[in-house]
C-alpha cells in the first residue's frame, strides 16, 4: 500500500464518512478485525483494497486514476527499445522486428 497512509489515516477516512467498520470491512470482503489492526498499523490494505476503501468514504479516486491512465498511455505509444519497459517486452518487439526483416529479403 501507499506507504505514507498510517492507520490514523484510515481511521479518519472512515470516521470522516461515518461509517462503521463492520460496514468497510463488508465493502472490502474483510473482517470488522482486520480493518481494526489496518487502524492500529498492525498491516495494511493492499492498493485496491485502499483504493475500494477511499472511495467507498466518499473520497474522490478520479484523479489517482486518472494519472494511472494518463501514465500508460504515454508508455503505450513509447518505441520498442524504451528502457523503461520490461526486458520481455522490450525482447519480444525486436524478435518481431528481426523476423520481418528476414520475410522481406
Amino acid at each position: 500500500m501507499f506507504k505514507f497512509v498510517m492507520g490514523d489515516d484510515l481511521r479518519r477516512i472512515r470516521l470522516n464518512a461515518d461509517r462503521t467498520m463492520e460496514e468497510v470491512a463488508d465493502k472490502l470482503g474483510v473482517s470488522r478485525v482486520t480493518i481494526g489492526k489496518w487502524e492500529n498499523g498492525i498491516g495494511r490494505p493492499d492498493v485496491n483494497q485502499f483504493l475500494e476503501l477511499y472511495g467507498f468514504c466518499g473520497r474522490n479516486i478520479k484523479l489517482i486514476y486518472e494519472e494511472i491512465f494518463s501514465i500508460r498511455d504515454e508508455f503505450q505509444i513509447r518505441d520498442e527499445d524504451d528502457k523503461t519497459k520490461r526486458a520481455s517486452k522490450r525482447k519480444k518487439g525486436k524478435k518481431r522486428a528481426k523476423s520481418g526483416d528476414k520475410q522481406k529479403q
